[in-house]
């Protein structure tokens, strides 16, 4: 088939299309070898051409339907290939709001899932989910995936990564430090138990 050229014809350009128009004399080898001097080869520039019928007598054509192209093939002595076509309409003609699209979403189209997510917590935006590590010495990255439908049956998603502490973390389970007050009146001993609060870090388990 060879290299394909573009050739686009417009109302607006005057150059002729064919024998009169401009032409690059290329040389050609074929697949068996046989080369065919430069000279023997003008080959039509690529770029716009004015058609030989006024394209006038298009104006009021409806654009949807059936468009056809009818080719004839000027030089008998070879063969002609056409590699596309098509039509290419001024952006006027088309309406604005074209290819315009509205979602909507539902409640009932949302879900989530992941580890520890409680059931029957679909249809919501909100849900809980019970984060437990399953590595108690080394951090855990737990993916949660909200998914959402729209009225067209299309389903989206984001994942989002909870990192959460080993429970062998450092920063974990802190042990309450207690302190005793112990006050003696006439005999009577009153003790004033107290405590430090534990650590609420996402430490092995979290709500």
């Amino acid at each position: 088939m060879g290299e394909g050229y573009a050739y686009n014809f417009t109302p607006t350009a005057t150059t002729p299309f064919g024998e009169d128009g401009p032409t690059t004399e290329i040389s050609y080898t074929d697949p068996c070898g046989n080369t065919t001097s430069a000279y023997l080869n003008p080959v039509l520039n690529a770029g716009d051409y004015a058609s030989y019928e006024n394209m006038s007598s298009l104006i009021g054509c409806p654009l949807n339907g059936i468009w056809t192209i009818q080719v004839c093939d000027f030089w008998e002595i070879d063969n002609g290939w056409i590699v596309e076509w098509g039509l290419f309409f001024r952006d006027e003609l088309y309406p604005n709001d074209l290819w315009r699209i509205n979602n909507t979403y539902l409640e009932t189209g949302y879900s989530w899932s992941g580890v520890g997510i409680q059931s029957g917590q679909n249809g919501s935006a909100d849900d809980t989910a019970v984060v437990q590590n399953p590595d108690q010495d080394n951090w855990s990255l737990i993916p949660y995936t909200f998914s959402a439908t729209d009225n067209f049956g299309c389903t989206y998603d984001t994942t989002i990564t909870v990192h959460v502490k080993p429970a062998h973390h450092a920063d974990c389970c802190i042990e309450p430090t207690p302190s005793v007050t112990v006050t003696s009146n006439g005999g009577v001993t009153t003790c004033n138990p107290s405590a430090t609060p534990v650590s609420t870090s996402p430490c092995g388990n979290a709500a």
